[in-house]
């Protein structure tokens, strides 16, 4: 049977977080940067919440994951905070202009 390679980044989160079933774990890198596999960097997410910051352009600082588990406190489907989210990500983009 032939084995699966599995990434880098979803190996260090797998470890981190104590689960075998890495190879279904959607791993969004915090800073974009796909080389950077720092714990802290990375984000255990499902497709659909990864979906979301991506089409969302969702900023996620720290403060908004557990860092046990690497999750978000709170999830995404939540409009409030995807306005939010989209709020801080406008304002961020007036900072840097």
């Amino acid at each position: 049977m032939k084995q699966r390679k599995t990434n880098k980044h979803r190996t260090i989160l797998g470890q981190h977080i104590g689960w075998r079933g890495i190879d279904v774990v959607v791993v969004h890198h915090l800073d974009s940067d796909r080389s950077n596999n720092d714990i802290e960097n990375l984000l255990h997410t499902n497709s659909e919440e990864h979906h979301l910051i991506h089409e969302n352009n969702v900023k996620i600082t720290s403060e908004m994951i557990d860092p046990v588990s690497r999750r978000l406190k709170t999830r995404l489907c939540d409009v409030s905070f995807l306005e939010r989210c989209r709020e801080d990500y406008r304002k961020s983009l007036d900072v840097e202009k």
